[in-house]
């Protein structure tokens, strides 16, 4: 079910009667249209903005800057945090820059610190290690988190009937986009209170795990479905850890304690080579060695996602 001409009407509190499907369809279409809204974004972008702060720019102490347009006053709290860091991103990056390598030398650019040994291109594992570190520091660094809240007087603060979704605000700090946006606010609340509520009823009359009915013709059956996907974690902390009791590879491989044939016994999936390209005796490893390391690991160990939901089934 989809909004009809782009408007989203507000659907009241779930009531427990579950036959009222037709509002529940209408509620998880609302949540929908307003999650994507492109006036709310723009503008929650804009609110941020003139908060000050950014990811290169953090907050020494939790900070709330406050603005008031019309009647209604926006909140926007940015405080230092720790982000989960994004492995996945990471390991995509290890693989772009070893993809980018192996680019610039198909057009026979020149590439510092990259050579060719045995047939084998090969890049010398302490600037290898280098890189990959700024890539792994990259998704663990700080960020700032930014919470938007607003205020207003309950006179104003209800639930609109409908609104028409076709109108995008432009994002600027002005009293119609603030009323604007609180009025989908409110619309897509109480459409997810009602969603949330109404699969909680479903839950609990599904006690066979088959065809919950609503009405003669209609039911909702719960369904799981599972999602598969590497474990990025431990592609990422594989190749690069600096923790003693489990260091990575790339730091085993950069590690002065360890000799050239340990290296070569303990880890065998790596074409490795000794070169003296200033006199000095350096450890490369084959760029094509890595790039397989990458995709053994990738399908070497999974991580398994489960979503449920609620799926309408005709009943004859």
């Amino acid at each position: 079910m989809v909004t009809i001409d782009n408007i989203v009407q507000t659907v009241g509190k779930f009531n427990g009667d579950i036959s009222n499907h037709r509002t529940y369809e209408r509620a998880k279409a609302n949540v929908e249209v307003i999650d994507k809204d492109a006036g709310m974004q723009k503008l929650e972008e804009t609110l941020k903005k003139e908060a000050g702060y950014n990811d290169f720019r953090l907050p020494k102490e939790p900070e709330t800057y406050s603005i008031t347009r019309g009647e209604i006053t926006f909140n926007v709290r940015s405080e230092t945090t720790t982000k989960r860091p994004q492995y996945k991103k990471a390991v995509e990056q290890m693989e772009n820059y070893i993809g980018g390598i192996n680019l610039l030398l198909l057009g026979d650019k020149v590439i510092t610190g990259v050579a060719k040994e045995d047939g084998k291109w090969c890049i010398g594992v302490d600037n290898l290690l280098e890189q990959y570190e700024v890539i792994i520091a990259g998704v663990k660094s700080p960020g700032v988190k930014q919470t938007i809240t607003y205020e207003a007087d309950e006179s104003i603060m209800k639930t609109p009937k409908e609104m028409n979704m076709s109108y995008f605000g432009n994002g600027k700090l002005n009293a119609e986009n603030f009323t604007e946006y609180m009025q989908k606010d409110l619309l897509r609340g109480i459409s997810q209170e009602y969603v949330k509520a109404y699969e909680k009823e479903l839950k609990k009359q599904n006690k066979t795990g088959g065809i919950v009915t609503v009405n003669t013709r209609k039911g909702y059956k719960e369904e799981s479905t599972k999602s598969e996907g590497a474990d990025w974690a431990y592609v990422a902390k594989t190749l690069v850890n600096e923790d003693d009791d489990n260091l990575g590879e790339l730091n085993m491989l950069a590690s002065p304690n360890m000799t050239f044939e340990n290296k070569t016994a303990k880890m065998p999936q790596y074409d490795l080579f000794i070169r003296e390209p200033f006199g000095e005796k350096k450890l490369y490893v084959g760029i094509e060695s890595i790039y397989n390391r990458i995709q053994e690991l990738k399908d070497g160990k999974t991580i398994t996602a489960e979503k449920i939901t609620y799926v309408p089934k005709e009943i004859v």
